[in-house]
């Protein structure tokens, strides 16, 4: 997602955000108030960015399930919520995982 962005934004911006990477790859309840107004600068001009990282921390929050059956419903709802262009490398790897796990 964000090396797609890159081509099409001017050689500083994309600097700047190669810079500001780490920042988007922290979870929401680690990023400070300063990162959070770099992030929303970001997310705000460009708001598929604010959809990557609204994915990612849905994908995470798999793990706050407390039953298997929690998480493979929670793991359900966000594969169907995978943006379309995305969904085809998605499909691929989700299959994989259903088939080494056996569901009740």
């Amino acid at each position: 997602m964000r090396k797609g962005l890159r081509k099409e934004l001017k050689p500083s911006q994309s600097r700047t955000l190669k810079g500001d990477r780490k920042i988007l790859l922290k979870r929401a309840h680690e990023v400070s108030d300063r990162e959070r107004l770099i992030m929303e600068t970001w997310t705000g001009a460009f708001p598929q960015l604010l959809a990557a990282y609204e994915h990612k921390e849905r994908f995470y929050g798999i793990w706050d399930a407390t039953t298997r059956l929690q998480a493979e419903a929670a793991l359900d709802e966000w594969i169907a919520t995978i943006p379309k262009g995305q969904r085809k490398s998605g499909a691929i790897w989700s299959g994989q995982w259903e088939t080494g796990a056996k569901r009740p």
